[in-house]
Formats: structure tokens, sequence, C-alpha cells
């Protein structure tokens, strides 16, 4: 549910992050008699900004791209072999022999699509899929284990929060209902694809987290 913090899940090595108070008050500064400026003040808002830089890794940075485009399917990329037809996109395929079915998202080339939204398992490299509309045929060749990301932007405005933990020797705190504000990428030819992101979230509250780090790969 959006705005109620979590257990964070996947912890980022940071080379850099900051955290500050994003607070809004509302001033009366109607005359009262008197020469006082400011007769009273109302906070409106309490937030938290916090920016994050670091190596853009392959399991949290797609954490990154769902906060900036707001979708994420879990597709199969296969490459086709003998094929007769052209398919299309948003058909479902059936594979008759497996019994298996999907739906095309996206025709990346004559030779290869992604598959999602798949029913039973494709026998890879031997069985005919055929296209429901299309009436192509081809015979689909993938790797079963490799899981395929396919992140598209959701036009609208509920765009999945995060709940941002920070560990350091003062204290645990978390800014729940974190959105993505910027998302910058940075490559260059001889280092690292770096990135910087910024969020604003809820105020920050205090809470309990051991950091536990896992082996990603980095761009």
């Amino acid at each position: 549910t959006s705005g109620t913090p979590v257990t964070a899940t996947h912890w980022i090595p940071a080379t850099e992050i900051s955290y500050a108070p994003d607070i809004a008050k509302a001033r009366d500064e109607s005359a009262y008699g008197n020469i006082d400026q400011l007769r009273e003040s109302i906070t409106t808002r309490e937030a938290t900004t916090t920016e994050i830089k670091g190596i853009f890794r392959d399991d949290f940075g797609g954490n990154l791209l769902m906060a900036l485009l707001g979708s994420d399917t879990i597709v199969l990329d296969m490459t086709l072999a003998s094929v007769s037809g052209a398919f299309v996109v948003g058909e479902t395929i059936t594979q008759a022999t497996s019994v298996a079915t999907g739906v095309i998202e996206r025709l990346l080339t004559t030779t290869r699509i992604l598959v999602s939204g798949v029913t039973g398992s494709f026998t890879s490299g031997s069985n005919t899929i055929t296209g429901g509309t299309s009436l192509a045929t081809a015979t689909p060749t993938y790797t079963a284990a490799k899981k395929n990301h396919l992140f598209e932007r959701l036009n609208n405005n509920t765009h999945p929060s995060y709940t941002i933990v920070s560990v350091d020797p003062v204290e645990t705190s978390r800014a729940a209902y974190s959105m993505l504000d910027t998302l910058e990428l940075e490559a260059t030819a001889d280092g690292f694809l770096m990135f910087s992101a910024k969020f604003v979230g809820k105020k920050m509250a205090t809470t309990t987290a051991t950091p536990a780090y896992t082996d990603e790969n980095e761009m």
C-alpha cells in the first residue's frame, strides 16, 4: 500500500547519499495593530528529499527504472527459426505440443520476439509456435532461467513508491512513500555507468534494520 513503510529488500552500495527535510509553512502576516511582521505560521507539509549516487548495477537498477517508468513486464526473449509469415504485436501465440501460450509484447526483429503472460512451459528448440491472429509459425529457442524485464512508461500518476532506509552510526531511519523526482545516468568510455537519483517522500522516522548486500553486476 502506497505510504505504508515496509522492510528494505534491496541495499544500495551508494557512493554518496544525503537526506534533507522539506518543510512548508503557511505564514500569517496580517496586521493586528502591532509591529510584528509574522503573527503565526503553520506547518503544512513535512517531507524528506533523498539523493543517492553510485554505480548502476543490474539488480537494484531495475528498481530505479521501475520508479522512473512505472511498469515492468516479465518476458521471454525468443529467437525464432524457420519463420513463416509475420507475427504481430499483441497476438497470442500457442505451442500445440506443450500447450503453452503467451502474448507478443515486442517484435525486436523478424526473428526475435518478447513474449509475456506465459502459461505453461514452451518447448525450446523443437516445437512450432503459431500466431493466433497472423497464423505465422516459427520454432522458438530461449533460456528458461533467464529473466527479462520490459520497462515501459505508465502514463498516470500512480507510479510505485518506495521506503528508503538509511543506516549510519548515529541512527537508522526511513522515509516511506518516496517517489522518484529525477534520475540521471552518466556513461564514460573508461568508467562505470553512474546514476544519480532524487526521491521525495514522507518525513523521516526512526526504525531498525540490518543491511544485507548481495553481489550484483556493475555496468
